[in-house]
C-alpha cells in the first residue's frame, strides 16, 4: 500500500469485482493518507480511555514508514522476527518487505 496505494486499491476493487473511478479512487487516496488518519480521532484511537490506550506514552499512529520497526529492535529480535515471517508466509506468495 505504501509504495503505490492507487495500484493496490485498484486490486482491492478488482477483487471486490467493483468499478471505481479515477476521481474516486484519488479521493479515497487522500482520505487514507497516513497525515490525514493521524489527525481522525476515530482512527487514531484517540477517544479511547487513556486506561486503555495511553497516547502520552506513544500514540496508535506513530511515523507512517516502512521498517522504523529496526531502529527499536535488537539484530537478533530482527533475526527471530524474520525467522517466524518467512516461517508462517511460506507457501503464500508473500514476502515480508523491511524496506520499499
Amino acid at each position: 500500500m505504501k509504495e503505490d496505494p492507487i495500484r493496490e486499491m485498484r486490486k482491492i476493487a478488482q477483487f471486490l469485482e467493483l468499478e471505481i473511478q479515477e476521481p474516486v479512487l484519488n479521493q479515497i487516496l487522500e482520505y487514507t493518507k497516513f497525515e490525514t488518519m493521524k489527525g481522525i480521532t476515530m482512527a487514531n484511537y484517540a477517544t479511547v480511555s487513556p486506561c486503555l490506550m495511553d497516547h502520552t506514552v506513544s500514540p496508535f499512529l506513530r511515523k507512517g514508514i516502512v521498517g522504523d520497526w529496526k531502529e527499536h529492535f535488537t539484530v537478533s529480535q530482527s533475526e527471530q522476527l524474520e525467522g517466524i515471517c518467512s516461517q508462517l508466509l511460506a507457501g503464500s506468495g508473500l514476502t515480508f518487505r523491511t524496506e520499499l
